[in-house]
Protein backbone atom coordinates (compact mmCIF):
# COMPACT_ATOMS: atom_id res chain seq x y z
CA UNK A 1 0.00 0.00 0.00
CA UNK A 2 1.50 3.56 -1.12
CA UNK A 3 2.81 5.30 2.43
CA UNK A 4 1.38 8.35 3.65
CA UNK A 5 3.42 11.51 4.42
CA UNK A 6 5.15 10.86 7.66
CA UNK A 7 3.86 11.66 11.21
CA UNK A 8 6.17 14.52 12.30
CA UNK A 9 7.58 16.20 15.45
CA UNK A 10 7.87 19.83 15.49
CA UNK A 11 9.52 21.63 18.20
CA UNK A 12 8.21 24.98 18.23
CA UNK A 13 8.73 27.88 20.79
CA UNK A 14 6.04 26.48 23.31
CA UNK A 15 6.31 22.77 24.26
CA UNK A 16 2.81 23.29 25.68
CA UNK A 17 1.45 24.30 22.15
CA UNK A 18 3.37 21.81 20.49
CA UNK A 19 1.39 19.23 22.12
CA UNK A 20 -1.93 20.90 21.54
CA UNK A 21 -1.28 21.59 18.30
CA UNK A 22 -0.38 18.15 17.20
CA UNK A 23 -3.05 16.80 19.66
CA UNK A 24 -5.98 18.55 18.17
CA UNK A 25 -4.84 19.55 14.54
CA UNK A 26 -6.35 22.81 13.43
CA UNK A 27 -8.40 24.03 15.97
CA UNK A 28 -5.41 24.49 18.57
CA UNK A 29 -3.62 26.19 15.59
CA UNK A 30 -7.17 28.62 15.16
CA UNK A 31 -6.92 29.02 19.08
CA UNK A 32 -3.29 29.80 19.08
CA UNK A 33 -4.22 32.25 16.24
CA UNK A 34 -6.81 34.32 18.01
CA UNK A 35 -4.97 34.68 20.77
CA UNK A 36 -1.88 35.76 18.79
CA UNK A 37 -4.18 38.26 17.16
CA UNK A 38 -5.67 39.61 20.72
CA UNK A 39 -1.89 40.01 21.99
CA UNK A 40 -0.73 41.58 18.98
CA UNK A 41 -4.00 44.49 18.81
CA UNK A 42 -2.22 45.27 22.45
CA UNK A 43 1.35 45.57 21.38
CA UNK A 44 3.03 48.20 19.31
CA UNK A 45 3.13 47.69 15.34
CA UNK A 46 6.69 46.38 14.65
CA UNK A 47 9.00 46.96 11.98
CA UNK A 48 9.28 44.40 9.06
CA UNK A 49 13.22 43.81 10.59
CA UNK A 50 11.68 42.93 13.84
CA UNK A 51 8.89 40.97 12.83
CA UNK A 52 10.88 38.71 11.20
CA UNK A 53 14.01 38.91 14.16
CA UNK A 54 10.92 37.18 16.35
CA UNK A 55 9.94 34.73 13.21
CA UNK A 56 10.13 31.28 15.42
CA UNK A 57 12.21 28.40 13.79
CA UNK A 58 10.60 25.36 13.57
CA UNK A 59 12.51 21.74 13.77
CA UNK A 60 10.55 19.04 12.30
CA UNK A 61 11.82 15.60 12.82
CA UNK A 62 9.65 12.02 11.24
CA UNK A 63 8.26 9.98 13.86
CA UNK A 64 6.91 7.41 12.24
CA UNK A 65 6.66 6.33 8.47
CA UNK A 66 4.70 4.76 5.89
CA UNK A 67 1.21 4.97 7.97
CA UNK A 68 -2.00 4.12 5.87
CA UNK A 69 -4.35 7.36 6.75
CA UNK A 70 -3.64 8.66 9.93
CA UNK A 71 -6.94 10.48 11.41
CA UNK A 72 -5.83 10.89 15.18
CA UNK A 73 -3.65 11.11 17.78
CA UNK A 74 -3.46 11.04 21.53
CA UNK A 75 -0.95 10.41 24.64
CA UNK A 76 -1.04 8.51 27.69
CA UNK A 77 0.43 9.49 30.88
CA UNK A 78 3.35 6.75 30.37
CA UNK A 79 4.75 8.02 26.67
CA UNK A 80 2.67 6.18 24.92
CA UNK A 81 1.52 7.61 21.59
CA UNK A 82 -2.05 5.92 20.22
CA UNK A 83 -3.20 7.07 16.81
CA UNK A 84 -5.65 6.05 14.21
CA UNK A 85 -5.28 4.55 10.45
CA UNK A 86 -8.77 5.14 8.86
CA UNK A 87 -9.15 2.00 7.40
CA UNK A 88 -7.26 -0.12 10.18
CA UNK A 89 -8.23 0.64 13.53
CA UNK A 90 -6.14 1.58 16.19
CA UNK A 91 -2.69 1.39 17.19
CA UNK A 92 -0.07 2.55 20.03
CA UNK A 93 3.63 3.45 19.62
CA UNK A 94 5.49 2.70 22.99
CA UNK A 95 8.37 4.96 24.05
CA UNK A 96 10.75 2.26 23.29
CA UNK A 97 9.47 2.80 19.32
CA UNK A 98 7.76 -0.47 18.95
CA UNK A 99 3.54 -0.26 18.06
CA UNK A 100 0.88 -2.71 18.69
CA UNK A 101 -2.25 -2.76 17.05
CA UNK A 102 -4.76 -2.84 19.00
CA UNK A 103 -8.19 -2.75 17.94
CA UNK A 104 -9.26 -2.88 14.59
CA UNK A 105 -9.03 -5.21 11.41
CA UNK A 106 -7.57 -8.56 11.25
CA UNK A 107 -4.75 -8.87 13.19
CA UNK A 108 -5.60 -6.40 15.99
CA UNK A 109 -4.91 -7.23 19.83
CA UNK A 110 -8.76 -7.19 19.60
CA UNK A 111 -10.38 -7.57 16.44
CA UNK A 112 -13.06 -5.53 15.32
CA UNK A 113 -15.20 -6.99 12.06
CA UNK A 114 -17.72 -4.15 12.16
CA UNK A 115 -15.37 -1.11 11.05
CA UNK A 116 -14.88 -0.05 7.41
CA UNK A 117 -14.07 2.76 5.95
CA UNK A 118 -15.61 4.22 2.92
CA UNK A 119 -15.51 7.81 1.67
CA UNK A 120 -14.40 10.16 4.33
CA UNK A 121 -15.33 7.56 7.35
CA UNK A 122 -13.65 5.13 8.58
CA UNK A 123 -11.88 5.14 11.88
CA UNK A 124 -11.20 8.72 13.27
CA UNK A 125 -10.96 10.27 16.66
CA UNK A 126 -9.48 8.53 19.62
CA UNK A 127 -9.27 9.95 23.38
CA UNK A 128 -7.58 8.94 26.78
CA UNK A 129 -9.72 8.31 29.84
CA UNK A 130 -8.91 11.30 32.31
CA UNK A 131 -8.63 9.05 34.93
CA UNK A 132 -6.06 6.73 33.02
CA UNK A 133 -3.23 7.42 35.22
CA UNK A 134 -5.23 6.49 38.42
CA UNK A 135 -5.72 2.79 37.12
CA UNK A 136 -9.07 3.62 34.74
CA UNK A 137 -7.36 2.63 31.36
CA UNK A 138 -10.01 3.36 29.12
CA UNK A 139 -9.97 4.19 25.44
CA UNK A 140 -12.54 5.87 23.53
CA UNK A 141 -12.86 5.62 19.36
CA UNK A 142 -14.80 7.45 17.18
CA UNK A 143 -15.46 4.89 14.35
CA UNK A 144 -17.90 3.53 11.58
CA UNK A 145 -19.82 0.26 11.85
CA UNK A 146 -21.78 -2.14 9.79
CA UNK A 147 -23.48 -3.31 12.97
CA UNK A 148 -26.93 -1.61 12.32
CA UNK A 149 -27.83 -1.44 8.21
CA UNK A 150 -29.80 0.75 6.15
CA UNK A 151 -28.42 3.36 7.46
CA UNK A 152 -24.92 1.82 8.73
CA UNK A 153 -24.07 4.46 11.39
CA UNK A 154 -20.66 6.05 13.20
CA UNK A 155 -20.33 5.26 17.40
CA UNK A 156 -18.07 6.00 19.46
CA UNK A 157 -16.58 2.85 21.17
CA UNK A 158 -14.58 2.28 25.04
CA UNK A 159 -11.97 -0.25 25.19
CA UNK A 160 -10.22 -1.07 28.15
CA UNK A 161 -6.34 -1.69 27.22
CA UNK A 162 -4.00 -4.07 29.60
CA UNK A 163 -0.75 -2.72 31.73
CA UNK A 164 1.81 -3.84 29.46
CA UNK A 165 -0.56 -2.55 25.99
CA UNK A 166 -0.79 -6.08 24.79
CA UNK A 167 -4.29 -6.70 25.63
CA UNK A 168 -7.47 -4.82 24.57
CA UNK A 169 -10.78 -5.81 26.59
CA UNK A 170 -14.51 -4.59 27.11
CA UNK A 171 -15.58 -2.87 24.18
CA UNK A 172 -18.37 -0.82 25.06
CA UNK A 173 -20.75 1.36 22.37
CA UNK A 174 -21.84 4.02 24.43
CA UNK A 175 -22.72 6.07 21.71
CA UNK A 176 -24.13 3.71 18.75
CA UNK A 177 -26.91 6.30 17.06
CA UNK A 178 -24.58 9.00 15.04
CA UNK A 179 -26.01 9.72 11.59
CA UNK A 180 -23.58 7.74 8.50
CA UNK A 181 -23.87 8.60 4.98
CA UNK A 182 -24.92 5.56 3.26
CA UNK A 183 -26.96 7.33 0.14
CA UNK A 184 -25.56 8.77 -3.22
CA UNK A 185 -26.63 12.64 -2.37
CA UNK A 186 -24.01 15.56 -3.16
CA UNK A 187 -20.82 13.54 -3.41
CA UNK A 188 -20.56 9.89 -2.06
CA UNK A 189 -21.67 7.68 0.38
CA UNK A 190 -19.33 8.39 3.69
CA UNK A 191 -18.99 12.12 3.44
CA UNK A 192 -19.08 14.29 6.44
CA UNK A 193 -19.19 12.21 9.67
CA UNK A 194 -17.12 14.23 11.77
CA UNK A 195 -15.84 12.31 14.22
CA UNK A 196 -13.49 14.00 16.26
CA UNK A 197 -13.64 12.92 20.25
CA UNK A 198 -11.81 14.88 23.04
CA UNK A 199 -11.99 15.22 27.10
CA UNK A 200 -12.52 19.14 28.23
CA UNK A 201 -11.27 20.38 31.09
CA UNK A 202 -14.85 19.44 32.66
CA UNK A 203 -13.51 15.62 32.53
CA UNK A 204 -16.77 15.21 29.89
CA UNK A 205 -16.50 13.84 26.16
CA UNK A 206 -17.02 16.23 23.38
CA UNK A 207 -17.81 14.30 19.95
CA UNK A 208 -18.29 16.55 16.95
CA UNK A 209 -20.43 14.92 14.25
CA UNK A 210 -21.14 15.54 10.16
CA UNK A 211 -23.83 16.66 8.30
CA UNK A 212 -23.85 13.39 6.00
CA UNK A 213 -24.80 16.23 3.13
CA UNK A 214 -28.35 16.64 4.33
CA UNK A 215 -29.61 20.10 4.74
CA UNK A 216 -31.57 19.16 7.77
CA UNK A 217 -29.59 16.79 9.45
CA UNK A 218 -27.93 19.47 11.56
CA UNK A 219 -31.66 21.16 12.26
CA UNK A 220 -32.69 17.91 13.15
CA UNK A 221 -33.61 17.63 17.29
CA UNK A 222 -33.46 13.66 17.00
CA UNK A 223 -30.70 12.75 15.04
CA UNK A 224 -27.07 13.03 15.76
CA UNK A 225 -25.38 14.48 12.93
CA UNK A 226 -24.48 18.13 12.25
CA UNK A 227 -23.77 18.32 16.09
CA UNK A 228 -21.44 18.39 18.52
CA UNK A 229 -22.23 16.08 21.64
CA UNK A 230 -21.21 15.79 25.68
CA UNK A 231 -21.73 13.06 27.29
CA UNK A 232 -20.25 11.03 30.03
CA UNK A 233 -18.03 7.72 29.95
CA UNK A 234 -20.69 5.63 29.64
CA UNK A 235 -22.58 8.17 26.78
CA UNK A 236 -25.05 9.44 28.78
CA UNK A 237 -25.71 13.24 28.32
CA UNK A 238 -23.96 15.46 30.29
CA UNK A 239 -25.32 17.80 32.69
CA UNK A 240 -25.49 21.58 31.51
CA UNK A 241 -25.88 20.81 27.65
CA UNK A 242 -29.15 22.94 28.02
CA UNK A 243 -30.50 21.15 24.85
CA UNK A 244 -33.63 23.08 23.48
CA UNK A 245 -36.87 21.20 24.75
CA UNK A 246 -37.54 18.02 22.18
CA UNK A 247 -33.92 17.60 21.49
CA UNK A 248 -31.64 15.07 22.47
CA UNK A 249 -30.41 15.74 25.34
CA UNK A 250 -26.83 14.95 24.22
CA UNK A 251 -26.90 17.37 21.78
CA UNK A 252 -25.15 20.67 23.28
CA UNK A 253 -24.40 22.50 19.64
CA UNK A 254 -25.95 21.98 16.57
CA UNK A 255 -26.27 23.31 13.28
CA UNK A 256 -22.75 22.37 12.18
CA UNK A 257 -21.54 21.17 8.53
CA UNK A 258 -18.87 18.81 8.94
CA UNK A 259 -16.87 19.90 12.56
CA UNK A 260 -13.56 17.59 12.41
CA UNK A 261 -11.72 19.87 15.23
CA UNK A 262 -12.05 20.78 18.83
CA UNK A 263 -10.25 22.11 21.32
CA UNK A 264 -10.79 24.14 25.12
CA UNK A 265 -9.51 27.54 25.97
CA UNK A 266 -6.53 26.47 28.53
CA UNK A 267 -6.93 27.68 32.59
CA UNK A 268 -5.42 30.82 33.45
CA UNK A 269 -7.44 32.67 30.20
CA UNK A 270 -10.90 34.78 30.28
CA UNK A 271 -13.26 32.09 29.26
CA UNK A 272 -11.20 29.27 30.25
CA UNK A 273 -12.79 25.97 29.18
CA UNK A 274 -14.96 27.29 26.39
CA UNK A 275 -14.93 24.82 23.47
CA UNK A 276 -14.27 25.70 19.91
CA UNK A 277 -14.59 23.87 17.12
CA UNK A 278 -13.35 23.58 12.90
CA UNK A 279 -15.70 22.97 9.77
CA UNK A 280 -15.28 23.08 6.61
CA UNK A 281 -17.60 25.38 4.85
CA UNK A 282 -17.72 25.23 1.29
CA UNK A 283 -15.40 25.47 -1.66
CA UNK A 284 -15.06 28.54 -3.99
CA UNK A 285 -13.13 29.66 -7.17
CA UNK A 286 -10.31 31.74 -6.61
CA UNK A 287 -7.79 32.45 -9.69
CA UNK A 288 -9.14 29.54 -11.16
CA UNK A 289 -7.92 27.17 -7.91
CA UNK A 290 -10.55 25.54 -5.89
CA UNK A 291 -9.88 26.14 -2.04
CA UNK A 292 -11.74 25.19 1.16
CA UNK A 293 -12.68 28.06 3.74
CA UNK A 294 -13.05 26.97 7.06
CA UNK A 295 -14.90 28.08 10.05
CA UNK A 296 -13.71 28.59 13.30
CA UNK A 297 -16.59 28.61 15.94
CA UNK A 298 -16.85 29.19 19.51
CA UNK A 299 -19.50 26.64 20.60
CA UNK A 300 -21.85 27.17 23.32
CA UNK A 301 -24.50 25.63 25.08
CA UNK A 302 -28.31 25.60 23.84
CA UNK A 303 -27.35 24.74 20.68
CA UNK A 304 -25.50 27.93 20.37
CA UNK A 305 -22.38 28.83 18.44
CA UNK A 306 -20.75 31.68 17.10
CA UNK A 307 -18.20 32.22 13.51
CA UNK A 308 -15.11 33.95 14.69
CA UNK A 309 -13.98 33.66 11.17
Amino acid sequence: MKPTSPLLRSTPPSASFARLAVSLGVAATAVFAQAQAQTSAQTPAQTPAQAQAQTPVLAVTPVMEKLRGPWDLAFAPDGAMLYTEKCHGLWVRLPDGSTRHLFGTDGAALAAPDIFCQGQSGVHGVAIDPSFAQGQRRIYVFLASNLQTNPRGNRVVRLDVGLDWKTVSKRTDIVADIAFKDARRVGGPGAHSGGRIRFGPDGYLWVTTGDNHDPGLPQDPERLGGKVLRVDVDGRAAPGNNAPPGFDARIYSYGLRNAQGIAFRPAGQPGAGQAFTTESLRRQQVASQPQRIDAFDLTLASGQKTTLN
